[in-house]
């Protein structure tokens, strides 16, 4: 055994036995010294001297290899969590992510608000939670979009309470009144939904509600384009306008419907189907060739596009959401990693969930993949009232403003999650766009282990297209025999 190594042992040994004799206090210095002034090089030292690496309640931090080497064991790989696009190491950064959590809106049953006619519902309580974790995702989307990922909520009420500031315009919209004014309130919510088919204290699936997502959206942003043009609003969040929300089918998102949704001008075609179900320009293009060729199959190898397609510029950001859904009758736990990975991107804004029959809104993960972090919707809170000194205004009291901020997240296995679910990506451009599709065939190329979550399509499949071409190419399709067949006796 090498000097060194016995040196050293002898002198770890020396160490505990002086530390055994020390008293309490001077143990309790040190415990001080060893876990709060890790970083401070400056800090005082204990009055008990220890050879680096030792402490006397962990035990011996070292071992002899085969070869004789020594082998310092280092700290089990430190434990990360991925929250909403940004990575943060526990016990280092867990200052940073406690206030990044409580910063997050989180929406809640409410009791006492406005009767929902004329089905008598003054609250909630017991089947909105869907509904709950959409605000939740809306929220966080319209925080991205308006302010960005490091916007944080002023430091008090006062602030916070500033008339026209961005965090009154969020608990306005999202307060449970009627009318455009609370475009995300749950009366509205319930409003979209009765196009779907759902009723008032129904249970809403992940897919439905981001189809209420969309729909409200698209109000929304109608309304805001009507005020800015008749001057009735000029802030700066009015003159942005909002993004466009497109929902993916059946777990496929297709590149060239998304450019159609986006370079549209119009925004009354949000909740049109055409530019999500379509893909059919070119088609008709295709078509439209065939036809000038006198009926002939135009074939793209024969004859190649010289032009080169200028995509025109996105008019708004894009919302894309995925609903999914991830096993049979229980969750499969093969996707953990993949909905970790998820929780990476950049472009991430959580996903909509939860157990069985019981919604959350989920905004991270652990890296290893157990467990997933989400605010839960179900205490029943009070709702918001009007202020009759502002004409109706929502009033922003010291209440209500503590009530959409949650202390204490939820925390749930993974593999115990509801396998029907939605992800939500926010894509400020076609770059960022592009930039998700190669972080999603990265990841997908890396870690074989793990399915994909959905596929990305260039061109979704044409299901209108013209055959007749290709069925002259066939023939008739008259099998029948004809007097001029010939047949051969053996």
């Amino acid at each position: 055994m090498p000097s060194e190594v016995m040196e050293l042992q002898e002198s770890s040994s020396s160490a505990k036995k002086a530390f055994d004799n020390a008293t309490d206090d001077q143990q309790q210095q040190y415990d001080q010294d060893a876990y709060c002034h890790d970083d401070d090089s400056s800090s005082a030292s204990s009055s008990v001297e220890l050879p680096p690496f030792f402490h006397p309640n962990h035990p011996e931090p070292f071992h002899l290899a085969n070869n004789d080497e020594v082998i310092v064991e280092e700290e089990e790989e430190r434990s990360y969590s991925f929250i909403l696009g940004k990575r943060y190491a526990r016990e280092r950064d867990d200052h940073e992510r406690v206030a990044v959590e409580q910063s997050l809106f989180w929406f809640t049953y409410r009791a006492g608000f406005t009767e929902i006619q004329p089905y008598g519902y003054t609250s909630d309580a017991g089947w909105g939670c869907m509904l709950r974790a959409s605000q939740m995702l809306l929220a966080q989307a319209l925080r991205v979009h308006f302010k960005g990922r490091e916007w944080g909520p002023a430091p008090t009420y006062t602030e916070r309470r500033h008339r026209g500031s961005f965090y009154g315009r969020v608990l306005t919209w999202f307060a449970d009144f009627p009318g455009v004014e609370c475009c995300y309130s749950l009366h509205n919510m319930i409003a979209a939904g009765l196009t779907l088919e759902k009723f008032p204290g129904e249970w809403y699936g992940p897919g439905s509600a981001a189809y209420v997502i969309r729909e409200l959206c698209g109000i929304h942003q109608t309304y805001m384009e009507r005020s800015v043009a008749k001057g009735l609003v000029c802030d700066e969040i009015s003159q942005r306008g909002l993004f466009r929300v497109v929902v993916a089918q059946e777990g496929c998102v297709y590149l060239d419907a998304i450019e159609n949704k986006m370079c549209c001008s119009d925004s009354k075609t949000e909740s049109s189907s055409s530019c999500e179900d379509n893909g059919n320009n070119g088609s008709l293009k295709a078509n439209s060739k065939s036809s000038e060729s006198g009926g002939a199959i135009f074939d793209p190898l024969l004859n190649p596009d010289t032009t080169i397609a200028v995509k025109p510029p996105w008019k708004v950001p894009l919302l894309l959401i995925v609903p999914l859904r991830l096993g049979l009758n229980k969750f499969n736990a093969s996707y953990c990693q993949s909905i970790t990975h998820f929780f990476s991107l950049s472009q991430s804004v959580g996903l909509i969930g939860g157990n069985p029959n019981k919604a959350l809104w989920f905004y991270g993960a652990s890296s290893d993949g157990k467990y997933i972090y989400g605010l839960d919707p179900h205490t029943v809170q009070q709702s918001p009232v009007r202020d009759s000194r502002l004409y109706g205004a929502i009033f922003l009291s010291d209440a209500y403003m503590q009530s959409v901020h949650c202390a204490r997240p939820a925390e749930v296995i993974m593999s115990r999650i509801d396998p029907s679910l939605a992800l939500a990506f926010y894509c400020k451009d076609r770059d960022d766009l592009q930039n998700l599709c190669n972080e999603m065939t990265k990841f997908r190329h890396n870690d074989n282990s793990s399915p994909e979550l959905f596929s990305i399509v260039e061109r979704a499949p044409d299901y209108t297209a013209d055959l007749s071409a290709f069925a002259e190419m066939m023939g008739t399709g008259d099998d029948e025999p004809t007097d001029e067949d010939e047949y051969v006796f053996l």
